[in-house]
C-alpha cells in the first residue's frame, strides 16, 4: 500500500512541474491527433461516393451534407420534416459540420477525417479541464493520459475515419462538461450560458442525449438550491440550451413551414426492446449487454477483442461509488458523470445496441466516466500523503 501511494508522495513535492507538464501536454493533444490523421488520411481519396448503394450511416451523412453544402441550408435532398422518414440519421447537426469541411476544405471524407480526429484530441484535454479542479496534480496528469489513451484506441481507432456524428459528439460532450462544471465552480452565468449553448448543439449531434441533458439543466436547477446559489447558473444553462437547440426547428421552419421537433421523439427503429419469452432469457440479454459494457465485448459480439481497460475503469469508478457512499455530497464533475452513466448510457444497455459501429455509443462517454475512477484512487493515496489541494486551482 505504501509504494501505491509513494508518487503521490514524491508529486506534492513537484506539484508545479506536474501542472506545467500538463498544460503542455493538454494544448499538444488536439495537434497529435491532427497529424496522425493527416498521415492515415494521404493521399486524402474520398472513400464515400455519392452513388454508394451501402446501406451504412456514413452514406446518409455524405449525401445530406452534400444537399447542404451545394443546396442550401434547409437540406432540400431532405424535403420533409427532419426526422420523419422511418431511417433518417439522427446526427442532425453532424450534417451542418460535415457541410461546414466541405465548404472550407473542398467535399472530400477524407478532410472531414481530419477535422473530427482533432476534435477527439480536443475532447481529451477538455475533459482533463473539466476534472482537475477536483484532484491532484498527478490525477489530474493521470486523467488527461487516461482520457487521451481511450479517444485514442476506441475512438479514433474505431470510427474517427468514417462520417459518424460520435465523431462530432464526443468533442460537444466533453466541451460541455468542462464548461457545465466550470460554469459551477466560478457562479458564472456567462459560462453557464455558453455550457447551456454546448448542451443543445450536444444533443443535436446525437438525440439520445435528450434525456440526459434535460436532466443535467435539472441537476443545475436542484444544485443551486441545495446550495442556496441563487437561479442565475440554472437560468442561463436552460437559456442557452434553448439557443443550442434552435437550428432544428429553424430547419423545420425553412423546409416545411412549421418549427417541428419530430427529430426529439424516440425512433422505433432504434429502440431494440429485450425478450420476452422467459425471465431466463431476459435476465441472459441484460448480463450480455452489462458484461459488453464493462469490457468483456465477446458477450455479445463474438468477433471483438475484449478490453481489458474497459474492465479497469469501471472497477474503479465502483471502487468511488463505495467510497462516496460514506460521504455523498457531490461536486459537479462528479455529477455530471454520474448522471452521463445513469440517463446516457443507462438506455444505450437497456433499449438500444452497444455493440453497434464499435461500441460507439459507450465510447463517447468513457473519457468522462474515468475521472470517477481516478477521483477514488486520489482521494485514497492523498489521505494519507497529506496531498489535499485540487491540481486545476
Amino acid at each position: 500500500m505504501r509504494t501505491l501511494r509513494r508518487p503521490w508522495a514524491w508529486a506534492n513535492a513537484h506539484e508545479d512541474r506536474i501542472r506545467a507538464v500538463t498544460a503542455v501536454l493538454a494544448a499538444a493533444l488536439p495537434i497529435l491527433f491532427l497529424l496522425a490523421a493527416l498521415v492515415q488520411a494521404a493521399p486524402f481519396v474520398d472513400d464515400v461516393p455519392l452513388d454508394s448503394r451501402e446501406g451504412d450511416d456514413w452514406v446518409s451523412y455524405k449525401l445530406f451534407a452534400h444537399s447542404v453544402y451545394r443546396d442550401g441550408l434547409s437540406m432540400p435532398v431532405m424535403a420533409g420534416a427532419y426526422g420523419a422518414q422511418e431511417g433518417t440519421v439522427h446526427g442532425f447537426l453532424y450534417i451542418y459540420f460535415v457541410a461546414g469541411v466541405f465548404a472550407v476544405f473542398g467535399e472530400n471524407s477524407s478532410f472531414v477525417y481530419v477535422v473530427q480526429s482533432a476534435l477527439i484530441g480536443a475532447a481529451a484535454s477538455l475533459v482533463h479541464l473539466g476534472w482537475r479542479r477536483v484532484l491532484s496534480p498527478l490525477a489530474a496528469l493521470a486523467v488527461l493520459l487516461g482520457a487521451a489513451l481511450l479517444a485514442f484506441a476506441d475512438i479514433y481507432r474505431s470510427i474517427g475515419f468514417r462520417l459518424l456524428s460520435e465523431n462530432l459528439f464526443v468533442f460537444l460532450l466533453a466541451a460541455t462538461f468542462a464548461a457545465y462544471v466550470e460554469a459551477h465552480w466560478r457562479r458564472s452565468a456567462w459560462l453557464a450560458t455558453g455550457a447551456g449553448i454546448l448542451l443543445g448543439l450536444a444533443v443535436l449531434s446525437r438525440t439520445n442525449f435528450l434525456v440526459a441533458g434535460l436532466c443535467l439543466l435539472a441537476a443545475a436547477a436542484a444544485y443551486a438550491r441545495i446550495r442556496a446559489a441563487g437561479v442565475a447558473i440554472p437560468a442561463m444553462l436552460g437559456i442557452g440550451f434553448a439557443v443550442g437547440m434552435l437550428p432544428l426547428p429553424l430547419r423545420e421552419l425553412a423546409a416545411t413551414g412549421a418549427p417541428d421537433l419530430i427529430l426529439l421523439k424516440p425512433n422505433p427503429g432504434d429502440l431494440y426492446p429485450p425478450p420476452t419469452g422467459s425471465i431466463g432469457e431476459l435476465v441472459e440479454h441484460y448480463v450480455r449487454r452489462v458484461l459488453f459494457t464493462i469490457g468483456f465485448t465477446t458477450a455479445q459480439e463474438p468477433g471483438y477483442r475484449w478490453r481489458p481497460h474497459w474492465l479497469l475503469l469501471w472497477s474503479g469508478a465502483l471502487a468511488w461509488l463505495i467510497w462516496r457512499v460514506r460521504r455523498p455530497r457531490l461536486d459537479p464533475p462528479e455529477t455530471f458523470a454520474l448522471l452521463v452513466i445513469v440517463t446516457y448510457l443507462g438506455p444505450v444497455i437497456a433499449l438500444s445496441y452497444p455493440s453497434n459501429y464499435g461500441a460507439r455509443m459507450i465510447t463517447v462517454a468513457l473519457p468522462i466516466v474515468l475521472g470517477l475512477a481516478i477521483l477514488g484512487f486520489d482521494r485514497w493515496a492523498r489521505g494519507r500523503d497529506g496531498v489535499s489541494r485540487p491540481g486545476g486551482g
